[in-house]
């Protein structure tokens, strides 16, 4: 899904599949420890 904002909070988001926000942000270092908090290794 791509959504635009005049004023977007972050230029890319995670969103759960539960609907919360597990990461917010532009960098992939951090996304990708996101992505492992909540989603598992590998």
């Amino acid at each position: 899904m791509t959504a635009t904002a005049e004023d977007s909070p972050a230029p890319a988001l995670l969103i759960r599949p539960d609907g919360y926000v597990a990461w917010a942000g532009a960098d992939p270092d951090s996304l990708k420890t996101a992505l492992t908090r909540w989603f598992g290794p590998g």
